[in-house]
């Protein structure tokens, strides 16, 4: 120990311990859309930090779990009105991330004591990442989330990714925690102070010098025009025939009104088309005598299915193109699905898992996952060259690695099409909006966002959402975006320099604490 003598183990939580897990919990939840409290995220961490003290590793992965589960009920919830084993999924597996931080932390605490505080940044941030690979990926709450209503603090996104404002939350916690409960005094005390302000004001610093560059880069020449078409259609309608028939209608009644504008792009949300456009010619004819009609191009999102050699079909989340006067439809199938809710994660091994859900009626989908991003481009005239952009589909647009791929490729704009409907008026369509800010900061791109209820909107590369609509109304959002056409940002270019960094950093604090003898 650090402090020369063992620390006494608790082996049950008192009234302070439970004060300290729910206070914890529900500053998790309070920091993130819709709620204004943002800021407050350099805090969040300050109850577990004390609760750590004189605690077993036992303790601390009981504490840390209940934590985790308090924090994904107020921030998941919502996925409970679209399915119940995504929800249930979610309550088990999503507390898991904060319970395993939690007990390397509390091992390291007991080893190396409040010293070992420094090493949680690197913890945090690691299990940030691990969380969100494989099937079971999942980084919805992302601690970067909860600043992106002060865009100012986060430009450096562009250089680190989401993870890089992770960090900086959980190392700020740290700094004013250690400042706060006046453990270091004269000389110390004030050096930690500096720190503080320095890691205040230097992000602060870096937003309006990105802001100067920003203005700069971006001509009046290099834009186009795109409509959004926000139908506000019930998603858990039957899609019969009669169905199929009123949705037409109403993203046909909203899209004619933008044919005297004759954007350059028009986008319709994930599933506005509900047929198989690929395979009932009827549907695609229909809409691209429209298309045609108004002379622009249309994305829209659609199923698709094909048949695989064992005869069986593979279901697609599909975002198609439509070009005026052609049949050819390209068209990208989603890669991320939403775990239990789209898809039963490790089904292919374990089909028995789906089967079950399915005798069950829980609604749990059975989608098949795309194989790889596709560059789509239009033709504005004004501007006389092929201008390739990038589509995501809901759940995609909330993983950085997914949609920096896409500049990569040499998209000079996003697109996010997306059916938050499902969520009903809950903070999930809130907090799903809040990552196209994050995806704009990180490739210097601007996102157009359109959702089938709302909100649909426009964020410039700066993270600032320059228009939007209501949720839960029909509407037409047009606007200007500006085109950039060069390899992009350092996240864009070396993304993954700042996950090596922290999982070194990870690792090294393991090693270090493994290797430090108790007294």
């Amino acid at each position: 120990m650090s402090h020369g003598h063992k620390q006494r183990v608790h082996t049950s939580f008192d009234r302070r311990d439970l004060i300290s897990i729910f206070l914890t919990g529900i500053l998790l939840i309070l920091i993130f859309p819709p709620f204004p409290f943002g800021l407050l995220s350099v805090v969040c961490l300050f109850p577990f930090f004390s609760f750590l003290n004189g605690k077993s590793v036992r303790q601390v992965l009981r504490g840390g779990y209940l934590i985790g589960f308090i924090w994904a009920s107020g921030t998941l919830y919502w996925i409970g009105w679209a399915t119940i084993p995504g929800l249930a999924g979610s309550l088990i597996y999503v507390p898991l991330q904060f319970a395993f931080f939690a007990v390397i932390q509390g091992w390291m605490y007991l080893r190396a004591g409040r010293r070992s505080l420094w090493a949680a940044p690197f913890l945090w941030t690691g299990m940030e990442y691990l969380f969100s690979a494989g099937p079971l990926g999942f980084p919805w709450n992302s601690l970067a989330n909860t600043l992106t209503d002060f865009p100012i603090m986060i430009q450096y996104a562009d250089i680190t990714g989401m993870y890089g404002i992770s960090f900086w939350i959980v190392l700020m916690n740290v700094c004013i925690y250690f400042l706060f409960m006046n453990r270091m005094r004269g000389v110390k005390s004030r050096r930690m102070a500096v720190a503080v302000f320095l890691l205040a004001v230097l992000p602060v610093i870096y937003g309006f010098r990105a802001k100067r560059i920003l203005a700069d880069v971006y001509h009046e020449e290099d834009q186009i025009q795109i409509s959004m078409i926000q139908g506000n259609i019930d998603p858990f309608a039957v899609w019969t025939a009669a169905f199929k028939d009123s949705s037409f209608s109403v993203y046909r009644r909203l899209t004619r009104q933008v044919k005297k504008t004759s954007p350059d792009l028009i986008i319709w949300p994930e599933s506005a088309s509900p047929s198989y456009l690929r395979k009932r010619m009827m549907y695609f004819v229909r809409l691209s005598a429209e298309v045609t009609d108004i002379g622009s191009p249309l994305i829209t999102g659609a199923p698709d299915y094909r048949w695989t050699d064992k005869g069986t079909a593979e279901i697609f989340n599909t975002a198609f193109l439509v070009q005026p006067g052609s049949s050819r439809l390209a068209y990208y199938h989603k890669m991320h699905l939403v775990p239990f809710s789209e898809r039963v994660p490790f089904s292919e091994n374990m089909p028995f898992l789906y089967a079950l859900l399915d005798q069950l009626n829980w609604g749990v989908g059975h989608y098949s996952q795309g194989d790889s991003v596709t560059i789509f481009t239009v033709y504005p005239r004004h501007l006389r060259r092929d201008v390739p952009f990038g589509v995501a589909i809901c759940f995609d647009s909330v993983f950085p690695f997914h949609v920096r791929e896409y500049v990569r490729r040499g998209a000079e704009f996003l697109v996010i099409i997306t059916n938050d409907g499902w969520f009903g008026n809950t903070s999930g369509p809130h907090q799903h909006a809040h990552h196209a800010v994050l995806r704009a900061i990180e490739t210097r791109r601007w996102v157009a966002r359109c959702a089938n209820t709302g909100i649909s909107e426009f964020v410039d590369p700066f993270g600032m959402i320059r228009s939007k609509t209501s949720y839960n109304k029909e509407a037409v959002l047009t606007g200007y975006i500006h085109l950039r056409g060069n390899s992009g940002t350092f996240f864009v270019k070396y993304g993954e320099w700042f996950v090596c960094f922290i999982l070194t950093g990870y690792i090294i604090s393991l090693l270090l604490v493994s290797l430090k003898k108790e007294k």
